[in-house]
């Protein structure tokens, strides 16, 4: 009894799998925006790295360009994290479709 139960269920969630499967396909497109953000700030922040280390030699120099690199990369973080959080709360919403419509590469 208990073999064919476990048939059942295995049948059961096999069914249900290929039938729901099809509705949950991908992530949302704002995902793939908000994750090329982060890349691009990513790329933005350790290029602005390298300059700060080839301007080398001034040690003062060095630490305004330092915290230079370090506040315009949380800016741009921070505008990654507003199309994630805008997109979150209301992804059909204006804000969302916005950033999704600037977003490169569209």
């Amino acid at each position: 009894m208990s073999q064919n139960l476990s048939r059942g269920s295995d049948t059961l969630v096999a069914v249900l799998s290929i039938a729901l499967l099809p509705g949950c396909g991908g992530e949302p497109e704002w995902v793939g925006v908000y994750e090329n953000c982060k890349e691009q700030m990513s790329a933005q922040t350790a290029e602005m790295q390298q300059n700060s280390r080839e301007a080398g030699g001034d040690p003062q120099a060095e630490a305004m360009l330092n915290s230079l690199n370090t506040m315009a990369s949380n800016m741009a973080m921070a505008a990654c994290e507003m199309i994630k959080s805008s997109c979150e709360q209301d992804p059909d919403g204006a804000t969302c479709q916005a950033y999704i419509e600037r977003a490169p590469g569209r």
